[in-house]
């Protein structure tokens, strides 16, 4: 006898080819008369779940606090054995890295509808009027908000 055929002996259902199951296996999945939501817990049914309050979440969120506490401390020492020479460049690496990041995002912005001709000039200009705000106006100014993490000025270095 060949499959498909109309004379078969059984029927398909009776075969087990169809996957249908019988009626007492069949899973009821209606919701509740009261309306609880089984998937959540009781405190919190009806409402959805915050991640935030999960134990992977909360360890998760422990573990990158003491990495940053670790990685903060880490620059904090590094910062204070630098000399002042050095802490003072490390600033204007820093200042000067920023200021030609933001320069370079707010040119992006619109550097697709200039010109031509003004896309040539106008990424030397910000590169350089970036470089000028930084050395010139933000580093000094760090330099003068962060002066009591900064070692003192040594007068035996400087004369």
């Amino acid at each position: 006898m060949a499959v498909g055929k109309k004379d078969s002996k059984l029927s398909k259902v009776g075969k087990g080819r169809s996957g249908l199951r019988k009626k007492d296996d069949v899973f009821d999945a209606t919701p509740e008369k009261d309306g609880v939501d089984i998937s959540h817990d009781g405190k919190s049914a009806g409402k959805p779940h915050d991640i935030r309050d999960s134990k992977a979440w909360k360890k998760g969120e422990s573990s990158l606090k003491k990495v940053m506490t670790n990685y903060f401390d880490f620059l904090r020492k590094s910062f204070s054995r630098m000399g002042r020479a050095e802490q003072l460049q490390t600033i204007e690496k820093f200042c000067m890295a920023i200021t030609l990041g933001i320069a370079a995002v707010i040119l992006c912005c619109f550097y697709s509808v200039l010109p031509m001709a003004l896309r040539v000039i106008s990424l030397p200009l910000f590169g350089g009027f970036a470089w000028w705000l930084a050395t010139k106006v933000i580093a000094p100014t760090v330099i003068q908000r962060l002066s009591k993490y900064i070692h003192p000025r040594e007068f035996d270095d400087e004369e």
